[in-house]
């Protein structure tokens, strides 16, 4: 016999992935990842990070311990010095998953500096 199931992950990350149109932004931009907790034990979010230079995020509560958004704010002008060179990271009280990570990305084109 066979069984199979599916596990569904106590935190999930909205959208997965940060991606950005190629080329300098001609305005300052926001863009939102929801991180939400979908297990029994309460979520500690740390202060989100970005390696990007003069990229800044910041964490908002929607729900304590369940839900938070956290808002990564591009200035006018940015562009990405590597296609796949940008990084979110929050760090989390969730042993499992001690740090969410979210990649910043490109589209193909012209972007170079």
């Amino acid at each position: 016999m066979r069984v199979l199931a599916a596990i569904r992950p106590v935190i999930t990350v909205l959208p997965r992935q940060i991606q950005l149109p190629a080329g300098p932004l001609a305005t300052n931009q926001s863009m939102a990842v929801l991180i939400a907790n979908q297990g029994d034990k309460p979520l500690k979010l740390g202060k989100p990070k970005v390696n990007l230079r003069g990229v800044r995020a910041r964490l908002e509560v929607q729900e304590p311990k369940r839900v938070f958004r956290v808002v990564v704010e591009f200035p006018k002008g940015f562009v990405l010095p590597d296609p796949k060179a940008g990084e979110l990271v929050v760090t989390s009280s969730d042993p499992h998953q001690p740090a969410i990570k979210v990649p910043i990305s490109s589209s193909p084109g012209t972007n170079s500096l």
